[in-house]
């Protein structure tokens, strides 16, 4: 009897522990399951944020540069402005002075470029015709020496003579 009632009752019991097992089993998969899915939409969120942040670096760095472009572009602007009231103040002096004196203004640069011209022609003259040229290697060194040195420092002083004084006059203006 009592091995009966054992058997009759311990089989329901250990049917049931095995079921409990079971559903034990059953909810530590799905919770497992459930801790990697977790893990996966943890690793693509932190993706995404990583990305966003990115993506506002980009952003503030590009309104960096377009709030430096602004500042250059008000400083040309301003620099602009000073240049435009530095030639109308000049233009009004040029009007105050007498005529002769705009007259004499106008001609001084035409008359010393030609002058400068003229030297150079009379100095090419001389290496062609006068200087003594023994042999052909004299003839090439003089015109050697007129094309390089002459013809050189004769347009370097009439550009600089042209365009210098603008230099000079941006110099004074700036002090």
């Amino acid at each position: 009897m009592f091995l009966s009632a054992l058997l009759g009752g311990g089989i329901p019991i250990v049917g049931n522990l095995i079921g409990m097992a079971g559903d034990y089993m059953k909810t530590k998969q799905a919770n497992a399951q459930s801790i990697k899915e977790k893990e996966i939409e943890l690793l693509m969120l932190d993706k995404s944020a990583e990305i966003r942040s990115r993506e506002l670096e980009q952003q503030a760095e590009i309104q960096a540069d377009m709030a430096e472009s602004k500042r250059q572009l008000a400083a040309t602007d301003a620099i602009g402005k000073q240049n435009v009231a530095n030639i109308q103040a000049s233009a009004k002096l040029i009007d105050k002075s007498p005529k002769w004196v705009i007259a004499i203004q106008a001609l001084v640069r035409p008359l010393i470029t030609y002058t400068i011209m003229a030297l150079m022609t009379l100095m090419c003259f001389w290496v062609v015709k006068v200087a003594p040229v023994n042999t052909v290697e004299d003839l090439r060194l003089s015109v050697e020496l007129f094309g390089l040195i002459g013809i050189t420092d004769a347009f370097g002083l009439v550009i600089s003579f042209w365009f210098g004084s603008r230099v000079m006059d941006k110099a004074r203006n700036k002090k």
